[in-house]
C-alpha cells in the first residue's frame, strides 16, 4: 500500500485555503450589499406599498428580516 498522506494533507490544506477565501469574499460582498438593501428596500416599501400604515409595517418587516439576516451571517462566518 502506497503512503498517500503528503497527497491528503496538501489536499485539506488546499480545501481549507478555498473554503476561508471563500467565506472571505462572501461575508465582505454581503457586508458591502447590506446599505444598498435597507435604501432600496425602504424605498421599495414607500413606493409600492399603498395604504400608508402598511408602509411603514412593511418598511419595519423588511428591516427587521435583513437584521435578523445579518446576525445569520455573522454566526455562519464566526465575524462575532
Amino acid at each position: 500500500m502506497h503512503n498517500n498522506q503528503p497527497f491528503f494533507k496538501a489536499a485539506k490544506f488546499l480545501l481549507n485555503t478555498f473554503k476561508k477565501i471563500l467565506a472571505f469574499l462572501v461575508y465582505y460582498a454581503l457586508e458591502f450589499l447590506y446599505p444598498l438593501l435597507v435604501i432600496v428596500g425602504s424605498l421599495l416599501c414607500m413606493m409600492k406599498l399603498e395604504p400608508w400604515p402598511v408602509k411603514f409595517i412593511g418598511m419595519a418587516l423588511w428591516l427587521a428580516f435583513l437584521y435578523g439576516l445579518y446576525n445569520i451571517i455573522d454566526r455562519f462566518f464566526g465575524k462575532n
